[in-house]
């Protein structure tokens, strides 16, 4: 089963994208297409992600991993 992280509005506002992508070697602007789920299926993307994932957890805003067992489901 495929475990994806989802993100939040809310959630990806709270996040320094800049600094995340310079972290991660690419620009703010894919960092917010990363985390919006408009791009990223690699290794950098995936490092983006849990990396996201850690700040919300400092931020007081954790998110949780959603294992996915149909995808059609969640966009019905």
């Amino acid at each position: 089963m495929k475990k994806e992280l989802i993100f939040s509005e809310i959630q990806i506002k709270k996040i320094n994208k800049e600094a995340l992508g310079n972290k991660n070697g690419v620009s703010g602007a894919y960092v917010g297409q990363v985390l919006r789920g408009e791009k990223g299926k690699g290794r950098t993307a995936r490092a983006i992600r849990e990396d996201a994932k850690a700040l919300l957890g400092i931020l007081g805003d954790p998110i949780l991993d959603i294992e996915v067992i149909d995808a059609e489901i969640l966009t019905a």
